[in-house]
C-alpha cells in the first residue's frame, strides 16, 4: 500500500473581515490555480489512487474535488460527513 497526503491549498485568511467561520473557508484564485497545477502534477506521475480520504471543511473538499477533475480514478460522488472533524472516528469519502 502506497499512501500519499495533500493539504488543501491556499485558503481565505481567517483574519480577513469575509472570512466565514472556519469549516467553510474556502480555496483563494491563487489557491485553486496552485492546486490544479499540483493535481496535475501528480496525475502525470501515473497515481491512480483507490480511494480519497477527505476532510469535510470546504477548501479540503475543494482540493479533492480538483484531484478527482484531474482524473485520479475516483468517479464516485464525494459526500460530505463531519466524521472527520477533530476528535472523531474516519470515514470514507468517495
Amino acid at each position: 500500500m502506497q499512501l500519499y497526503i495533500v493539504r488543501h491549498g491556499i485558503a481565505i485568511d481567517r483574519e480577513d473581515p469575509k472570512s466565514p467561520s472556519d469549516p467553510e473557508r474556502f480555496l483563494t484564485a491563487e489557491g485553486l490555480k496552485k492546486t490544479r497545477d499540483v493535481a496535475r502534477g501528480f496525475a502525470s506521475l501515473k497515481i491512480s489512487p483507490d480511494v480519497f480520504l477527505s476532510s469535510p471543511y470546504v477548501r479540503a473538499m475543494q482540493t479533492a474535488e480538483i484531484f478527482q477533475d484531474q482524473g485520479h480514478g475516483i468517479a464516485a460522488a464525494w459526500r460530505r460527513t463531519s466524521r472527520l472533524f477533530s476528535g472523531v472516528a474516519a470515514d470514507v469519502a468517495v
